[in-house]
Parts: C-alpha cells; structure tokens; sequence
C-alpha cells in the first residue's frame, strides 16, 4: 500500500540517494488486483488474527517465525562525537618598519585545535563505501534489526522473472525466478559492516549484529513473522553465505503487511539484548501502508522500541504521484467488505476487519493512512517522525547504503 508523509531527508542521505522527495505526498504500492490477498469467505470464521499468530483485539499480533541461521555476539548505543569547525589560521604579522620609535611587539593568536572528525567518507570509488573511523578513533558497531516485508505485492514491485504459482480464490501467487532488489540491498549493507568491522577488528566493540525478520508468515498471511535468522548474528565476512541464503525468501512472496508482527519481531529481538554501547536500530522495509486490523496497538509497539532506545526507521521502496490514498482505502475496503458479510447469506454479520476500539471505518482508515491534519501510522511509527521513500526497488541498494553509513555504526574518541 501507499504512504502518505512529508519526506525529510539528510544532506549526506541526500547525497547518497539523490535528490529528496519534499511535502507529503502517497504511493500507490498495494492495487486491489492481485498483489494483497483479501480475506476470504471461508476463512470469515476464522479471524486472520485469532490463530497461535497473535490475538485480535488491541494486543498486538505475533507468529512465533520458523529460523534459519544462528550465531549469536556481543552488542551496544553510541554516537558520533560532533566534528569541529576548520581550524582558523592566524594571519601572518606584518613586517616591523624602521625602528625609530619603541613598539609594542604584535601579538598573534594561537590557532585553535580542532579534533579530526571521527567519520572520514570512503571515496566513492572504494567498494562497498561505507564509513572509515579517523586515526585515533575507535569503531563502535551496531545491533541492527532487518524488517522485511514479504508480501504479495511484491511480485508486483521487487520480482525479477516472476511465474505464476497457484490461484485461490482470484489471488495469484507467484515465485520470482532471480534475486530481487531486497536481496541485493541487504547484502550490500551486510558488506559495509563487515568492512567497518574488519577496519575496526582491534576495537572489542567493532563488529555489528543483525538479525532479519520477515513477514507475513506462510501460517498466518494476516498477522504472521518469520525470524529468518534465530538470534542475533555476528557480522563478519564469515557469515555472508548464510545471510545470502536466507534472503532467498524474498522470491516467494505471499500475504498481506502487517506492520504489527514486524514490531513484535522487533520487540522480541530486543528484548534480552545488553546494553552495551552499540546503537540499536530496526529498520522496516516495504513497498506500502500497512494492512493491520489495530494501528493503535502498533503504533504502541513502535512507541515501546522508541522508549527502549530502539531507533525505528521505515524505509518505503514504492513512491509514487499523490493519487493513491483512493486504492489504498479501496483495498481495505475490500478487506472489510469480505470480513463483514455471511458468505451463506450474504447479508452483514456483525463483524468487521477493524478492531472495535474504532468507531467506524472512517476512523480505522484516519488511524491507518492518516488526514491532512493526522499522521499515516507507518509515519508515526518512526524516530524521526518521517518515512524514507524511494521511487521504487531498485533504489534500495543506495537507501540501506546510505542509512547503515549514516543511522547504526559510530566511531568514538
């Protein structure tokens, strides 16, 4: 689905992903063709959120994911002390004349010191570019947190030769037949903090960890995660291999965005991570708005990260002309429309896709896209109060570049 925010981009993330999208504006992501599976009429017995995967209601949803890759480190939150300013250089004194009357002699000041800054750019012709500590700094990595969205309108915006799998009840499913931009991107984060860890191996604290959750899971479409990778792993050119493996999971996408299980696979992560320095950082990535029934009890789980010192950054890959907000309350519409109506009488049920916290479904869509006066969700969710958008996938790769550089490791005096 679409986001509506205004963009706020950094110089130096400007400079690395090009020119900064301004105001607020929404994309369209999420058609109401194929691409979202709406719930269906057998399953209206059955709430997408009331399997193992998580409670309906405000309680935020969560699938307990299957895991692919162990190898667990040390972790920590720090920061970049701040460069100074350039260091003044005194003018020279001028030249003493005839010395035909006693002068006082003339005073110069000192130049200032400066410290060097503690993050040098590498030059943009050494791959993969990445942040370099100053001499006489120390490489601090960080704990970073991959949350992947996987869902089926993916074969639609990150798909590379995509065929079509199976149909049920008019939704397509489909595998994509190469490595999608998701793939890409992640592995060439991976690289940055590798070599920030391999620049920085005398540092105890050098090397990062990541962990990758997706979701929605296979079990639950609605409300589901999966931990691709069981705890936390040790970065380190050593376990490229695995993290590439895994990320194959991206060529089979399937399901709906709930936003809400990417926050309790955050939540889980962190949980019983030390506090040790290191930043802690969980980045959502996905090509659209979220599709969860609750936004108030994830924007809870979002706002309980925050509160943990957990940096959360949503990362849009599919921005498109401010035209969208339409399809995107279509599409939950249709979500309602299926969850609302006895598929044996075809009348109301009582039911409805929104949690009863929302008086109708004009305020379910407030809470979940936003107005011109209320935030969408996913720009609440955030740190900065701001959602990163790129035009589409293939701008992920220079989008995760530029945010690992800038956003989780630190160099420190």
């Amino acid at each position: 689905m679409s986001l509506l925010r205004p963009i706020i981009c950094t110089a130096l993330l400007a400079t690395l992903l090009g020119a900064c999208k301004t105001a607020q504006f929404t994309g369209s992501t999420k058609s109401t063709g194929s691409s979202e599976p709406v719930p269906t009429p057998n399953t209206i017995d059955t709430p997408p959120g009331a399997n193992p995967a998580g409670p309906t209601g405000n309680v935020p949803n969560t699938t307990p994911g299957t895991t692919n890759a162990s190898n667990p480190g040390s972790q920590t939150p720090g920061g970049n002390p701040p460069s100074g300013p350039t260091p003044n250089v005194p003018n020279n004194p001028p030249a003493s004349g005839p010395d035909t009357t006693p002068t006082t002699p003339p005073t110069t000041t000192p130049p200032t010191t400066t410290p060097p800054p503690a993050i040098v750019t590498t030059p943009p012709s050494q791959t993969p570019s990445g942040p370099v500590c100053a001499p006489g700094h120390h490489g601090l990595g960080a704990r970073l947190a991959f949350l992947i969205d996987n869902s089926g309108s993916n074969s639609t915006t990150d798909c590379p030769s995509r065929t079509a799998q199976s149909t049920t009840n008019g939704q397509t499913t489909y595998v994509c037949g190469g490595q999608t931009n998701r793939e890409s991107a992640v592995l060439s984060a991976f690289d940055i903090l590798a070599k920030f860890a391999a620049d920085n191996s005398a540092d105890a604290l050098g090397a990062s960890q990541l962990h990758i959750s997706s979701f929605p899971s296979s079990t639950d479409p609605y409300a589901g995660y999966v931990d691709q990778t069981a705890s936390w792993v040790q970065i380190s050119g050593a376990s490229r291999g695995t993290i590439a493996d895994l990320m194959k999971f991206t060529r089979a996408p399937a399901g709906a965005t709930p936003y809400g299980a990417a926050m309790t696979a955050a939540t889980n992560a962190f949980k019983n991570a030390p506090s040790d320095g290191r930043r802690n950082v969980a980045i959502l990535v996905s090509d659209g708005q979220p599709t969860d029934r609750n936004p108030a009890a994830v924007l809870a789980q979002a706002n309980a990260l925050k509160q943990q010192g957990v940096t959360v950054i949503v990362l849009d890959y599919n921005g498109a002309p401010e035209t969208s907000v339409a399809d995107d309350t279509k599409q939950m519409q249709a979500f309602e429309a299926s969850y609302s109506v006895d598929p044996r009488t075809g009348k109301p049920n009582g039911n409805h896709w929104y949690t009863s916290n929302y008086a109708s479904f004009g305020d379910y869509i407030a809470a979940l896209l936003g107005t011109s006066t209320q935030p969408a969700l996913a720009q609440s969710m955030t740190s900065s109060g701001s959602v990163i958008s790129v035009q589409n996938s293939t701008a992920l790769l220079a989008a995760l570049n530029g945010l690992v550089s800038t956003s989780t490791v630190a160099c420190t005096p």
